[in-house]
């Protein structure tokens, strides 16, 4: 199935219209019937998809709906009742084609079950007592899939008696099958992660392989990197390559307990799985963790900008000097195509920021102008309404990155900086532009040089930058960010229709000027 056949699907599947999916997304429901007939393919903007599999997950109740998808999807789990919110990321994860589908067979299970309306009843709250178990002294004993559950469960719920923020340390290699299975216990299992968040928890990863980490576009987007933003976890892996035959799972609280347990092979299942209490044996395998940890790698380097400006400043500026291809989205325009004109007129309030500043700029741009004579460099954009410019509302946000107040763009400015960028239009062609139709609600930042490092940045108190060099991670980002992409974008057309735009908009922002 394509996009345009799995929308179509959820849609006859729940009884939705085009009327009231346009609504939600606050788009004409003539927009919607482009996408069901497949001359818009999937958007862009990640919220739609967002947007849409959560309405399709709230409508999926009857027993023929969960019976049609679960052979769409081919997940014959998704039979029996799933949290709206689990459900609701599958769906994402569907819709933009990171997920198989079983395609006709679904369309002949929505025909015969769609006269059933049977519900299955729910399950018993899961607790460690409802798993049986036995207890030596500080050592508690589950055995299978739900005593791995339980044995989670009951550190989690350790954990959230602790008065203080703990550090958590994690490896896992094992099959995340038993995990998986039960859809009530993931929701369970994240509305306690998130608490242990706010109460400043934080965690040491380490993934068992590379090839173990999941990189389809939702994880990407909406699971991991939220939470790596937020500064309160890491993740590590192995560079090199370990035997499959043994495999484990340990998670560990220095001082406080563990989870252990061990499997073989490509074994989904461990046997037993211990929930250990002594302050001792904890100590002992997090010295363990440790020793393995210090073997490992970062996935990834997370760091307050305004704390340390001249690293982000330094990695700014390797990134554009990698003579490589690259693609980055900003929610303004690029300072790769700022001129110099408007970046001398930003002022930093130390002598010191204003060095770092000036001196990353220099470099930057002039590796930009040298890159872009040999590799392709993709520049998407976000352009504000001529008004807001005008009255003052539209900010520099590189400032923020050196701990200075955001200074505003004059109309002045903005077409300098507009006149620029029609400059590498008309003259580079290997500068590639794209204009976004709204910001993008998650990142500030995003910028790729392909095969090499990705850096993400996120705005706020604290102002966080995170940089990626893992080479898969950098491959499935961007072939994230490649995804919003149009498929006119290398074409003479787009690149006309774009230089046009940006000659009529500086037209109506002189307007504005002499208006004044």
């Amino acid at each position: 199935m394509v996009f345009a056949d799995k929308l179509n699907f959820l849609i006859k599947l729940t009884n939705t219209t085009n009327k009231q999916l346009g609504e939600l997304l606050n788009i004409h429901q003539s927009q919607i019937s482009r996408m069901r007939s497949g001359a818009r393919g999937v958007p862009g903007n990640g919220e739609y998809i967002r947007i849409m599999a959560s309405h399709f997950a709230s409508q999926i109740k009857l027993d023929y709906q969960r019976s049609a998808l679960a052979e769409a999807l081919g997940r014959p789990p998704l039979r029996l009742p799933v949290e709206q919110s689990v459900l609701s990321v599958i769906l994402t994860e569907w819709l933009i084609g990171t997920v198989e589908d079983s395609g006709e067979k679904a369309e002949l299970y929505l025909r015969n079950y769609r006269s059933l309306g049977v519900t299955h009843a729910r399950g018993p709250e899961l607790s460690p007592e409802s798993v049986s178990g036995e207890s030596k002294g500080d050592v508690f004993v589950y055995y299978g899939d739900s005593g791995k559950r339980a044995a989670l469960y009951a550190f989690l719920g350790y954990m959230l008696e602790q008065k203080e923020p703990q550090q958590i340390d994690l490896s896992c290699d094992e099959s995340i099958e038993w995990l998986e299975s039960d859809p009530d216990f993931i929701v369970k299992l994240q509305e306690n992660m998130v608490e242990l968040e706010k109460r400043g928890f934080t965690c040491r990863r380490i993934v068992g392989t590379t090839n173990d980490l999941d990189y389809t576009y939702a994880s990407l987007r909406y699971r991991w990197l939220p939470f790596y933003l937020s500064g309160h976890a890491s993740s590590y892996y192995y560079p090199r390559l370990r035997d499959t035959v043994y495999r484990r799972t340990l998670i560990v609280t220095r001082g406080k307990c563990a989870v252990l347990s061990m499997s073989t092979g490509d074994k989904a299942s461990s046997r037993v799985t211990f929930f250990i209490k002594d302050r001792d044996v904890a100590d002992s395998l997090d010295d363990e963790f440790r020793d393995y940890l210090a073997m490992c790698t970062p996935h990834m380097t997370v760091y307050d900008i305004k704390q340390m400006p001249e690293q982000f400043a330094s990695r700014f500026t390797e990134m554009a000097e990698a003579p490589i291809a690259g693609i980055q989205r900003t929610n303004c325009l690029s300072t790769l195509t700022m001129p110099a004109s408007v970046a001398t007129s930003i002022r930093l309030e130390s002598p010191e920021a204003q060095r770092v500043f000036n001196e990353s700029y220099s470099r930057r741009i002039d590796a930009f102008n040298e890159v872009i004579k040999e590799h392709p460099i993709t520049d998407v954009i976000y352009i504000d309404p001529p008004e807001d410019v005008a009255e003052g509302k539209v900010l520099m946000p590189i400032a923020a990155a050196f701990g200075a107040p955001q200074p505003a763009y004059n109309i002045e400015r903005y077409v300098l900086h507009l006149r620029n960028i029609l400059r590498y239009l008309e003259n580079e062609p290997n500068y590639y532009l794209v204009i976004m139709d709204e910001k993008d609600k998650d990142l500030d930042y995003a910028g790729v040089k392909e095969s090499h490092r990705v850096l993400l940045v996120k705005a706020g108190d604290p102002f966080r930058a995170m940089e990626v060099s893992e080479r898969n991670l950098v491959e499935a980002y961007s072939e994230l960010l490649h995804r919003s992409l149009t498929s006119g974008l290398r074409g003479p057309t787009q690149r006309k229709e774009n230089a046009a735009y940006i000659r009529d908009l500086i037209r109506r922002l002189e307007a504005l000027r002499s208006a004044e």
